[in-house]
């Protein structure tokens, strides 16, 4: 049974490429579990991360900061960090801060993929 409080959605593989889908809103209560999830799955090592924000309606300032960590720790460990489906509300938290610059952004999982 999947617990509908949950801010992760569901954890699964796409090829070489870890995917997790993350939903409702990413901040400050939700955040010890999506930090924890994302972590787990980078210490695995995956060589593309793909973290699915299409059912994210808002991330605050935590949130994008777990998003900067995760980031750097799939860097450090030479695999690749992939957002698929940002919300416009979203996006522009990224784009206002800059990290679009760093984040690649896709619009399906399947370029992200492909990429």
């Amino acid at each position: 049974m999947v617990d509908k409080s949950s801010a992760v959605k569901a954890i699964r593989q796409n090829g070489a490429a870890t995917v997790v889908e993350l939903r409702g809103d990413v901040d400050l209560h939700h955040v010890p579990e999506v930090h924890a999830a994302l972590l787990a799955e980078c210490a695995k090592h995956p060589p593309v991360l793909i973290i699915d924000l299409g059912d994210v309606h808002y991330m605050d300032s935590s949130g994008v900061g777990v998003l900067v960590q995760v980031y750097q720790k799939m860097k450090a460990g030479g695999g690749k960090l992939r957002l698929v489906r940002v919300r416009d509300r979203v996006r522009g938290i990224i784009e206002i801060t800059r990290l679009d610059q760093y984040f690649a952004i896709f619009d399906s999982e399947e370029e992200a993929v492909r990429s």
